[in-house]
């Protein structure tokens, strides 16, 4: 049975179920725009960073399989040596676009991760050096640029809350059902 699901095929069938669902919770964030005044991000070949609810702190490191998307605090992707998405459960209207101002400390953070889960690849602007942090527990980002927003916001997150449930209606279905749906606040 191991050897089943170890293989291609077995793997393939999966991404094909998880795919709406895991589109559904990622769609249902809300999403920010942090702006660096200098092109000082990395990214990589696995350039989301998901970042456990639990953990107050963390080392770089690759994430945790076992943490599903409901029970994270944030994700990030760097999208160019500028600009990060940063993904939450924050009750913002989806209406209004946010845009964060990242400091060179954020750029340590988001950088340590990305470096950390390139398999094997990481790039970053030619000419630049991009900070990246080394050492001790690492705060995550959110906290630190959203106002108000922390555990507790999370955990009383009606964008949240209504993902979950979302969720709890797909799950089970075969991988053929293509439709998810997407929390909006306005």
């Amino acid at each position: 049975m191991e050897s089943f699901l170890l293989e291609d095929t077995a793997r393939l069938t999966r991404m094909l179920d998880l795919g709406p669902k895991v589109a559904s919770v990622l769609g249902s964030m809300h999403w920010s725009l942090v702006e660096f005044s200098a092109p000082i991000l990395a990214t990589s070949d696995h350039p989301v960073v998901v970042s456990p609810l639990a953990a107050r702190t963390r080392r770089p490191d690759i994430a945790p399989m076992n943490v599903g998307l409901l029970d994270t605090l944030e994700v990030r992707i760097p999208v160019d040596p500028r600009h990060a998405i940063l993904m939450t459960w924050a009750d913002l209207k989806d209406t209004e676009p946010v845009r964060l101002r990242g400091a060179r400390h954020h750029a340590a953070g988001l950088n340590a991760f990305t470096v950390k889960q390139a398999d094997p690849q990481w790039f970053l602007r030619p000419g630049t050096s991009p900070p990246i942090a080394s050492s001790g527990g690492l705060l995550p980002l959110s906290p630190e640029v959203l106002p108000d927003y922390g555990i507790g916001a999370v955990v009383r997150s009606r964008r949240r809350a209504q993902a979950t449930e979302n969720v709890s209606k797909v799950v089970g279905r075969e991988f053929g059902a293509r439709e998810f749906e997407v929390v909006w606040l306005s």
